[in-house]
């Protein structure tokens, strides 16, 4: 069987070997937090995948800070205080009900590992794991939760990519409603976190590529409606627009033809539809680049069904996203250098949804918009 260590180089060369360092090192510096839940036996099993999966994040100037999601075995710390202080990889700290109420410990327990270029490890003590991460919230809203089976599935083992805290499904096993639970209580206790649930071989994946790897478990965004666009940030929404379409509008009288706004409360997504009499078109469709993979779009999507049953829309055969809307869809079909989508239309009045489609003027002054890779419904 091929090691972790060989498949890691080789997933390396895979996106660009060395270049994914040149890549890195363009984004600002940040921490990455991450919760290590295993049980003892999975640990033992999984040293390999953490000390390549470290490895590779200090080497990549990621900042990682982790902390043992569980108390473990005299046994388990010695073994992984020996293992940090052997491969100069991360270095362990206890944390107790005591040092947990001081942010001044831990924030200088976490500089003076980063600065020796060592991933800060955190053990608990008597200490249950939802207090320490509350104590961790100034590292950022995006914890990773990383553990043997990786992602939540369904229960035909499909990746789950979306999970929202306002609901768990009874349809989980026992052991994945658990781990769910736990989230549940971080998230409600702590705003705008989310948390990526991964192993350690795909958080790899997870970061330094655009496949999602992880089950994010967060709670809804507030998605603002309204009816008229001088009621929006007429700003905001145009410079969403022209970020994601990579193309400023060809006339901005286009917003007027639009009869509903749907645009998340910090402008980072919006979708805008036009009312016709078999339906609704959906114009635009747009999430901020930075953005995307955080299930904005599905947030938007949800919104809409719940307001409008008939909906009717286009994209370019060049659209990398175009697979999403066949499996979103009811039908669809190709027209010249456009494919048209539709969902709840009457048989009737197809035709005339197709042949308006394709008789619409381009909305932006650019094509660019036509192979744009926004994230989409």
């Amino acid at each position: 069987m091929i090691s972790f260590a060989k498949e890691l180089q080789f997933f390396l060369k895979s996106i660009g070997g060395k270049d994914y360092e040149r890549r890195v090192a363009q984004v600002p510096p940040s921490f990455l937090p991450m919760i290590l839940y295993f049980e003892e036996d999975e640990l033992l099993r999984n040293q390999e995948s953490l000390q390549m999966t470290f490895r590779l994040l200090i080497k990549s100037c990621m900042n990682p800070v982790a902390i043992l999601g569980k108390e473990y075995s005299t046994e388990i710390h010695s073994m992984i205080e020996e293992n940090g202080k052997n491969e100069s990889l991360f270095c362990a700290i206890r944390l107790n009900p005591e040092l947990i109420l001081s942010s001044t410990f831990i924030k200088k327990k976490i500089n003076e590992a980063l600065e020796k270029k060592l991933c800060p490890l955190f053990f608990l003590e008597n200490l249950p794991l939802k207090k320490a991460v509350e104590n961790f919230l100034f590292l950022g809203h995006h914890f990773y939760l990383l553990r043997e089976r990786g992602a939540i599935l369904d229960l035909e083992g499909r990746l789950i990519p979306y999970i929202y805290a306002d609901g768990i499904s009874k349809c989980y096993s026992h052991q994945e409603r658990e781990i769910l639970g736990f989230c549940q209580e971080i998230v409600f206790s702590a705003e705008k976190l989310t948390i990526f649930i991964t192993s350690f071989h795909d958080l790899i994946r997870e970061i330094f590529t655009l496949q999602r790897q992880a089950s994010i478990f967060r709670k809804k965004s507030n998605i603002l409606y309204f009816s008229k666009i001088e009621d929006t940030n007429t700003s905001l929404l145009k410079d969403l627009l022209r970020g994601s379409f990579q193309s400023s509008l060809r006339d901005d009288s286009i917003l007027k033809k639009v009869s509903d706004f749907y645009i998340q409360e910090k402008y980072h997504a919006a979708a805008l539809l036009e009312v016709h009499p078999f339906g609704f078109y959906l114009s635009k469709f747009a999430v901020r680049k930075e953005k995307r993979g955080f299930g904005l779009a599905e947030d938007l999507w949800l919104r809409i069904e719940e307001r409008h049953k008939k909906i009717f829309w286009r994209c370019s055969e060049l659209n990398p996203m175009k697979n999403r809307y066949f499996r979103l869809a009811d039908g669809f079909q190709r027209v010249e250098s456009w494919l048209v989508f539709w969902k709840g239309l009457e048989a009737r009045y197809i035709l005339q949804a197709v042949d308006f489609c394709t008789k619409r003027p381009n909305d932006f002054q650019s094509q660019n918009h036509l192979f744009s890779s926004e994230e989409s419904i």
